[in-house]
């Protein structure tokens, strides 16, 4: 999927410490906007690589978010992952365009908190179905899961220099029918909340500007040393609650 050049376009709003946390399906965005923290930013970018692609590099041109995280919901590819599994991969095929990593700058320190990022994830072109057609890519593949939109997400956080990845939930097996996906939908979303209430939670100190170190002010000393100017105790006092009337 091809991405607009950012030199084409305006210079994008920045806010340190923000986290836009995007989905392709407006249900999805509003489960996990219910669970998670009102300071984050969210946005549903719509079905399929192509809308995603437009409707994110637009988002992220116009305001530059310090981490993507897109997240959702996922098709089974291996038989041994259940509905309601939520993973992280560490990197995102696209099918027929080559792998997305994940920044390396999440990589490091989510594993180091001990968080489970790792193998593959395969985004498709159309919805997998059958259950013969799900097993064959992951004999292919190797990945575990699929989706329609999550390579690209990242492959348009990467082309602007946006850390991201991708956690997704699976919400269909197997055979499954739309129905059946309705069906359960509320279950897994709810089980993808609970993983992403503890992701955000880190995320948000990983990315977090360090704290400046306190300045010491003071005057010189005849020795060339600084010393506290005043003797510090107006201060004191000021800490202590008095008003200064006396």
């Amino acid at each position: 999927m091809a991405v607009e050049p950012a030199h084409q376009q305006p210079a994008a709003a920045k806010a340190a410490g923000r986290i836009l946390v995007a989905c392709a399906l407006r249900r999805e965005t509003d489960a996990v906007r219910a669970v998670l923290p009102a300071s984050l930013d969210y946005l549903t970018t719509g079905i399929g690589s192509r809308q995603t692609s437009k409707v994110l590099t637009r988002r992220l041109q116009r305001f530059r978010p310090s981490l993507l995280l897109f997240t959702g919901t996922a098709g089974q590819l291996d038989p041994d992952c259940p509905m309601g599994t939520v993973l992280c991969p560490e990197a995102w095929m696209i099918e027929d365009q080559g792998t997305v990593q994940v920044s390396d700058s999440l990589l490091g320190p989510l594993r180091a908190r001990g968080w489970a990022i790792g193998g593959r994830g395969l985004t498709v072109s159309l919805p997998v179905l059958r259950t013969s057609t799900r097993l064959e890519l992951f004999q292919r593949t190797g990945a575990p899961i699929c989706d329609m939109e999550a390579g690209t997400a990242l492959q348009v956080a990467a082309s602007l220099g946006i850390p991201a990845l991708a956690a997704k939930v699976v919400s269909d097996c197997g055979d499954c029918t739309f129905i059946e996906f309705f069906r359960h939908l509320n279950r897994n979303l709810q089980a993808l909340g609970v993983y992403l209430q503890a992701l955000v939670k880190d995320l948000e100190e990983i990315i977090a500007p360090p704290e400046a170190e306190p300045q010491v002010q003071g005057v010189p000393s005849p020795d060339g040393t600084l010393r506290p100017s005043g003797d510090g105790r107006h201060s004191s006092d000021q800490s202590e609650g008095s008003d200064g009337s006396d």
